[in-house]
């Protein structure tokens, strides 16, 4: 913190001020000569600005004498500069804007845009700009931190594998869109960024809105909404090459290309892009590509217009898992350590438990690739272009490595989106869309026999001590594995019992594959009622199936596996299964979902004031391919229905003071999996809507020196539902409640010359709710009951942390160059941990016991700050736009804590260390963009 302070005042100290004295007004218009609301009026090489008003108007006031380049921007048109020339009094200037992403309303058909001063939501918008600034190429997840309230983490340090918490919910109970498409998983709610490795390039706005936000979707967002807006069909011709560098190996290269607004009204545009890298932490390689095209159309003059939209990411990266996460104590000993190469215990992902990598020699590669046969269809067509199928062996420099955790997929997402201007006061929106993602992720698989184990000795194993087979460097020593699946017992070469000619592989490499094939309409109709009054509806239906099964993709050195759990019917050698043979389990969920609202908008120089209800029915089927007998695979249809009811209201008090306040409810279908009992068809007739209440209150002054924003929040969460697994039992529990409450500050302040400043402040308070008292039964034995207590009443929520304070230094020095500089404040971190952990068992000790049943809290998490140093330099080169990017990623080389699992307590009752991952260390990325 103390460098950053001297880092400002380095800068302010060599500043001047300004002594403004006149004043620049006027009003932006945009398409078909209207006036545009919430658009970015500012002076060029100056950080004076101002926001439109309701009518489109701006007033920028104390300006010196002197001439400007007054800039005027707005999402989907393209800026426009003109020059004036203050010399001894006011001047009026109107801004004409013209659309640069062609129509891009009719790509939000459902994530209402947010505007300041007349829609009463909180929110924060990031701009395009700052996303090319400030992402350096990582997940899309990484910009949104520097919002109030929203947590962004690592997670196990993977590429894709972030995850983003907004104001104490996680991703899974946040809603997120994309041109107003939901895209949270339609089983679970999760969210897999790694699918979305592109966005980063595309996206022209991203504006996270809180509590229940503008969005007119029953889409769960307990947290708020992630509302990603991607450019359509540029209206101007271009092409662009972007060349990325990095650390650890990062390589990105980026090409985009426009055609421009063509003679025959058609406009298209394209971009791909190739990014490797070898990962911060040991075994985390990335391998990706993305793509993203888009076609406009406009028909009948003008009355109908067609967007057309392709995007996708297929990628392979490493991954850690639970098993590689350790202790503070544990992690700092691998530092220096036969665990580790490196000085810096951050990079090592030493096994330990069973996960992790190994290197293999090149004729161990070549013997594994011969002998990779293929498999069952659980990648696409692409990945078998590009990555050769499943990545079972990996080369990263020099070596040739295998990761027992891997990630792949390929999601691509088709759009077709259709805007009808029926006549002067009404439109029709619709958007067909369709995804069709294939992929999983592999792991390590073990049998249970009697067999040769790994000290040489014959006996029965459960799971393999992978302790014994590594060479000490916390690596798993392929060449001994694929040498122990080559020998059945002292004595036996092979398992007599399956086939005296074929090896039997102990321990395999399995892909747990997700497959889904999801449809859906979204439409959309408005009205214009008078010229205060708007009224919209719609409808939102989708069709979705998920396949999910395990497979083996990697048999190390044997010819066959058998598995312990047989597929229902099947004995003996029916059990041998090569590469791409189905093992444990393999199910599909069918979820149809049928959604409409509607909403009246009433606005005015004063007031605006929103009130919206949606209704929902989402119809659940499983259909289990592995346990059931034939006739006996599909289970009985679920019905449930859901609404939301939200009203908002916001009132002008002045021209920079205005104050807003929005309430609503949602009831919406339990997941998937709490539909179901024990992994089975059996319907748990105890599954019930969870039900949330949101109140946001707050105010916003906007002047041309500071604006600030100040929000108030409370969020109710009830009948969460959980489940507690106490082998061998599952038991399926609702009525866990949550309470989130806290304030954010936005804040965004130009003191001086050439120098600004942004804060964003969030304190919350968020805990779980009272005691659940309950009378349960096992999803396995439903005719008998026993009583559970969970003991939650005022636990601290974890996983993010609960004091954010963001701080953001930008500064121009010269014509072209922005420098920014953030730093982060993050304490109030606590473990996380499920609730249904805090759960008596009777074997426990009695210390243990009291300290569940006295709501003992979990362990707080050591605070942290993290700097960045993000800069961009825009210049003229031999005709051509040339921008030279570089980021300081954690520049101060903090050594913090981004993710944590509680471990309940030791036997005296004390809270057992937590197990922990570490963020990634200092990282440099340099870019450079050439426009044409």
């Amino acid at each position: 913190m103390k460098i950053f302070i001297i880092y400002i005042l380095s800068i302010l100290s060599s500043t001047s001020v300004l002594k403004a004295q006149f004043n620049i007004s006027g009003e932006v218009k945009g398409k078909d000569n209207l006036p545009l609301s919430g658009a970015n009026v500012f002076l060029g090489g100056t950080n004076y600005g101002s926001a439109t008003d309701n009518e489109g108007k701006f007033n920028i006031s104390n300006v010196n004498a002197g001439q400007y380049k007054l800039v005027g921007s707005y999402l989907g048109y393209t800026t426009s500069e003109i020059m004036v020339e203050i010399i001894d009094s006011d001047i009026t200037q109107d801004i004409a804007l013209n659309q640069s992403v062609l129509q891009i309303e009719a790509l939000q058909v459902t994530g209402t845009i947010i505007k300041d001063r007349k829609t009463p939501f909180p929110h924060s918008s990031i701009t395009s700009e700052d996303i090319e600034l400030r992402t350096a190429s990582r997940d899309i997840t990484s910009v949104m931190a520097e919002s109030p309230g929203v947590y962004y983490t690592e997670s196990k340090g993977g590429a894709g594998d972030s995850r983003v918490y907004i104001r104490g919910f996680d991703q899974e109970n946040s809603a997120t869109l994309i041109n107003g498409v939901p895209v949270n998983d339609m089983e679970n709610g999760r969210m897999y960024w790694s699918n979305w490795d592109g966005m980063t390039d595309i996206a022209s706005a991203i504006q996270i809105q809180k509590g229940l936000g503008a969005t007119n979707l029953v889409a769960g967002q307990l947290g708020g909404t992630i509302n990603i807006v991607s450019g359509a069909a540029s209206a101007k011709a271009g092409f662009r090459y972007k060349q990325e560098f990095g650390s650890d190996g990062f390589l990105k290269t980026t090409f985009n290309a426009n055609t421009g607004l063509l003679d025959n009204g058609i406009a298209i545009s394209g971009l791909v892009a190739r990014k490797t890298w070898n990962g911060f932490v040991d075994g985390t390689w990335s391998d990706a590509y993305s793509y993203y095209f888009s076609a406009h159309k406009k028909f009948n003059n003008g009355k109908h217009t067609i967007d057309a939209n392709v995007l996708g990411a297929p990628q392979q990266h490493g991954q850690r898992d639970e098993d590689q996460i350790y202790t503070e104590e544990d992690w700092k000993g691998f530092s220096n350590s036969d665990y580790s190469e490196s000085d810096d215990f951050r990079r090592t992902s030493p096994h330990r438990y069973g996960s992790g990598w190994g290197e293999l020699t090149k004729d161990e590669y070549e013997y594994l690739k011969d002998n990779y046969i293929g498999h069952r269809g659980s990648t696409d067509w692409a990945h078998d272009v590009l990555f050769g199928g499943i990545m079972h062996t990996k080369k990263v420099g020099d070596k040739y490595i295998i990761n027992t955790r891997t990630n792949y997929y390929h999601k691509p997402v088709y759009s077709l989106n259709w805007k009808w201007n029926i006549d002067g006061n009404s439109t029709l929106s619709t958007t067909f869309y369709g995804s069709k993602g294939r992929g999983g992720g592999t792991g390590p698989l073990n049998t249970r026999d009697t067999m040769l184990l790994d000290d040489g000795t014959d006996g029965y194993a459960k799971y393999y001590d992978p302790a014994v087979l590594d060479d000490n460097t916390g690596t798993i020593d392929w060449t001994q594995v694929i040498l122990n699946n080559q020998q059945w017992l002292i004595d036996s070469e092979f398992d007599t019992n399956y086939s005296t000619s074929l090896h039997r592989s102990k321990r395999v490499i399995r892909a747990s594959v997700n497959h889904h094939d999801w449809t859906g309409v979204l439409s959309t109709y408005g009205r214009k009622i008078n010229n205060n009054i708007n009224f919209t509806s719609g409808i939102d239906f989708r069709s979705y199936a998920g396949e999910h099964y395990r497979e083996v993709v990697n048999l190390l050195g044997g010819d066959y596996y058998v598995h312990h759990y047989a597929k229902a019917g099947e004995e003996g050698t029916e059990r041998m299964r090569g590469v791409g043979g189905i093992v444990d389990y393999h199910n599909t969920g069918f979820h149809d979902w049928y959604g409409a609202w509607a909403q009246v908008e009433y606005s005015s120089a004063l007031w605006s004031a929103i009130f919206s209800s949606a209704k929902s029915v989402s119809r659940y089927q499983r259909q289990e391919q592995y346990n059931e007998t034939a006739g006996d695979e599909f289970s009985k249809a679920l019905i449930f229905p859901g609404n939301a009811l939200k009203i908002g209201i916001n009132y002008n008090v002045s021209d920079n003071l205005n104050v807003f306040l929005a309430t609503g409810q949602m009831s919406k279908a339990p997941k998937f999996s709490n539909s179901y009992l024990a992994y089975s068809n059996t319907p748990n007739t105890g599954a019930k809507n969870e039900n949330i209440s949101s109140i946001d209150f707050g105010a916003s002054y906007r002047s041309n020196i500071y604006d600030i924003t100040v929000t108030y929040y409370q969020n109710k969460w009830k009948d969460k539902a959980t489940f507690i697994y106490d082998a061998p039992d599952i038991y399926n529990i609702s009525g866990l409640s949550a309470n989130h409450s806290g304030v954010e500050i936005e804040a965004d302040v130009r003191p001086i010359d050439l120098v600004s400043f942004d804060a964003s402040l969030s304190f919350g308070n968020w805990t779980w709710g009272e005691n659940v008292d309950a009378t349960v039964s096992s999803d396995y034995d439903r005719t008998n009951t026993t009583e559970v207590q969970i003991y939650t009443d005022g636990l601290k929520v974890g996983f993010q942390p609960q004091t954010q304070m963001k701080f953001g230094l930008n500064t121009f020095p010269i014509k072209g160059l922005t420098i920014n500089t953030s730093f982060q404040i993050n304490s109030n971190f606590f473990a996380g941990y499920a609730p249904s952990e805090r759960v008596v068992d009777a074997d426990d000790p009695q210390p243990v016991q009291d300290a569940i049943t006295e709501g003992k809290d979990v362990v707080e998490l050591p605070s942290f700050n993290l700097m960045d140093i993000h800069l961009s330099y825009k210049m003229q080169l031999m005709g051509y736009d040339v921008t030279l990017g570089a980021n300081v990623l954690n520049a101060l080389d903090e050594e913090y804590i981004t993710y944590a699992e509680d471990q309940g307590f030791e036997d005296d009752g004390t809270s057992s260390a937590p197990k922990v991952f570490y963020g990634s260390g200092r990282q440099l990325r340099i870019s450079v963009k050439l426009d044409i």
